[in-house]
């Protein structure tokens, strides 16, 4: 009797440090994955400070900081559409608006000044121009994400080939993705 629960039993027992084994692993690659991005995360933040003209963005993006919703994940996700992915887009959008309604008014408030209109038409007049003026950030993202539209739409078909030949090649799915984006990539850069 106890022969034919030791070998069920060392069976379970064997199954279940498999499985425990198999669920340790993936914890430990998924922790990996994770420091990595973290990793990639703080390069492309440090890359995103180094590039030119980016002091001149920082007071931008700080008036952002002040004016931004406190609910972002709409705009955050027009901005991606748009490929604006760092983590200070939204703010430096917000930042932008506000930025152009100010020089808007006092642009147009000083090129009114010398007029002969009467206060309320000057006003009226730059406070429709400083209004019409904080839009221009919102054609620019709608301007970059058509073009980001259009450039995927160029490259679906080829992407799909590409990625049912890497995968009937016997390729993982996953791998082909990479290797599928790195080619787009490098397509878009030499020929764009």
């Amino acid at each position: 009797m106890m022969d034919q629960l030791l070998v069920p039993s060392l069976a379970c027992i064997a199954a279940m440090a498999f499985g425990g084994a198999l669920l340790l692993l993936r914890a430990v690659r998924r922790e990996r994955l994770r420091a990595r991005l973290r990793d990639l995360e703080g390069v492309l933040d440090t890359l995103e400070q180094s590039r030119p003209g980016s002091q001149w963005l920082r007071p931008v993006a700080a008036l952002g900081k002040i004016v931004s919703p406190s609910s972002l994940e709409r705009v955050q996700k027009h901005l991606a559409k748009a490929g604006f992915h760092s983590a200070e887009s939204v703010t430096l959008y917000f930042g932008a608006k506000m930025f152009l309604l100010f020089i808007g008014l006092v642009g147009l408030g000083v090129a009114l000044y010398p007029t002969e209109l009467t206060f309320n038409a000057k006003a009226l007049l730059s406070f429709t121009g400083a209004a019409l003026l904080s839009f221009v950030p919102n054609l620019i993202v709608r301007v970059r994400r058509e073009r980001r539209r259009a450039e995927i739409r160029h490259y679906f078909a080829d992407v799909l080939d590409l990625l049912e030949i890497c995968v009937s090649s016997g390729m993982g799915l996953e791998l082909a993705w990479n290797s599928v984006a790195d080619e787009v990539r490098y397509l878009s850069k030499t020929i764009g």
